[in-house]
């Protein structure tokens, strides 16, 4: 309401200045523009807090609320992002790297993460997913895939300083090719005169999966709990699993460089935590949350050591569809 205002009172004043001639030239340009814009913002998103009202303090509560067994990631994203997000003036851009198996959350935290920093989330025109095996799927055209990948970055940051780009299937892009990334993800104040310190950068990646699984496999069968896993424990189990395995990190400048500010690790889900998917996908649904159709849905899932999920809370929706009511 109080943009269309601005613009009406806009161009009244405009069209008693045109009628009287009272103004010329630039200044009635200036007008004419801002009267534009203004308008154009408040109907079409726009690079500014009405479309980017980036709510720091309510994202570590709605990853708390919808983020089931990952205590560290929830932690560190949450720290990580709000503090990024509430400097004024960071020295770099963020980057986060998740790692983990399929089905635990990695691409559910991107997407609450983007939907505390911009109004339309996944959908807004500074969000951007990339997919390895979609945008990159020919390893054999490396050079063409670098040249698209910078052009693509450079254009965005140009039209918002503010955005966010995900990179999904890391450990599925060409070997080398995330090192173009290399100078928008350091100490620059300018890169060719655009500032890339307000982004945000978050890989997604099966990489390490295996060496995560087996680390919390076996904290679990010497009885210890697993909120007492820590951040540094996974760190260098994370870190080895980079760069040792053929994937898009592999020996990668990002990692010798230290660009990346967190790994993050992403664990196994256990039986409970699909029991709770279930039960979110039910309320989010609007179905009737039975105690026995959450049991019987989990029961369906296939899991390791009868305890954890060998898909997360990948098929959970399909099965609640099929199941409830």
């Amino acid at each position: 309401m109080k943009q269309i205002l601005i613009v009406l009172m806009l161009l009244c004043f405009l069209s008693r200045t045109i009628v009287s001639a009272e103004l010329v030239g630039s200044q009635l340009f200036y007008l004419i523009h801002l009267a534009v814009e203004i308008s154009r913002c408040f109907l079409i998103e726009c690079c500014d807090g009405r479309w980017i009202p980036q709510y720091f303090s309510r994202l570590k509560p709605e990853l708390d609320q919808y983020v089931f067994g990952q205590h560290i990631a929830v932690k560190v994203v949450s720290i990580a992002v709000a503090g990024h997000i509430e400097n004024p003036n960071p020295e770099k851009a963020l980057v986060l790297s998740f790692h983990g198996s399929t089905g635990c959350g990695k691409n559910y935290v991107s997407r609450i993460v983007a939907d505390n920093l911009y109004k339309l989330g996944m959908d807004s025109k500074y969000t951007h997913q990339i997919i390895a095996t979609h945008d990159f799927p020919h390893k054999g055209r490396l050079a063409e895939y670098k040249d698209k990948i910078l052009q693509h970055i450079v254009k965005k940051v140009k039209e918002c300083e503010k955005t966010l780009f995900i990179f999904d299937e890391v450990d599925k892009v060409p070997a080398g090719l995330l090192d173009v990334l290399r100078p928008f993800l350091e100490h620059h104040e300018h890169v060719d005169g655009v500032d890339y310190r307000k982004c945000i950068f978050i890989f997604l990646s099966n990489t390490g999966a295996k060496l995560i699984d087996e680390f919390v496999f076996n904290h679990w069968q010497n009885g210890k709990k697993r909120e007492d896993i820590t951040i540094h424990q996974m760190k260098q189990i994370i870190n080895n699993g980079a760069f040792n395995s053929d994937s898009g990190f592999w020996h990668s400048e990002l990692i010798l460089s230290n660009s990346i500010d967190y790994f993050v690790p992403f664990l196994p889900l256990e039986k409970i935590h699909v029991e709770q998917c279930i039960q979110a996908d039910l309320k989010r649904k609007g179905k009737v949350i039975s105690p026995d159709i959450i049991k019987r849905i989990a029961d369906e899932m296939h899991y390791s050591s009868n305890t954890f999920s060998t898909t997360g809370c990948k098929r959970i929706s399909s099965r609640v569809d099929l199941h409830a009511t």
